[in-house]
């Protein structure tokens, strides 16, 4: 085998193993997403029930509002994660002479989930808010 051969099958297999990195992760991404989701859904659904008590709406809200921060910050480091790869992808695809697989939507699906959580905390520390202050 040539050296130049073998090197391609290197470039292959790291863009492989890459891309297989890639697909687990943004599974693990995916299932995260979705039981923030159900979990700030439980805790809407929490806060409206006629029989929670001021206190427990409070603490509900204020857990979501930090839950929202954490799932905030996982969307940014995903994100830097995904361009990352891409970044490397594309190196062994041109290396390769083959079209670099596309990664947009990964990236804009962590925006996308960055913005709802961003709006789920402000609504979370707004409603902590009106019960502190205006139903004090």
């Amino acid at each position: 085998m040539t050296p130049q051969a073998a090197a391609g099958d290197t470039a292959k297999s790291q863009m492989q193993m890459y891309l297989d990195v890639y697909k687990h992760h943004f599974d693990l991404f995916v299932k995260a997403v979705f039981l923030y989701f159900a979990t700030m859904g439980a805790t809407a659904g929490y806060v409206f029930a006629g029989s929670t008590t001021r206190g427990a709406k409070i603490a509900v809200l204020l857990v979501g509002a930090a839950l929202s921060l954490v799932a905030e910050c996982a969307c940014v480091v995903s994100r830097r994660w995904v361009v990352a790869v891409d970044r490397r992808v594309a190196k062994f695809a041109e290396e390769l002479g083959v079209e670099s697989f596309p990664f947009n939507g990964a990236r804009d699906t962590t925006i996308v989930v960055q913005a709802v959580t961003s709006v789920f905390m402000v609504a979370a520390l707004c409603g902590a808010g009106v019960f502190i202050w205006v139903q004090g």
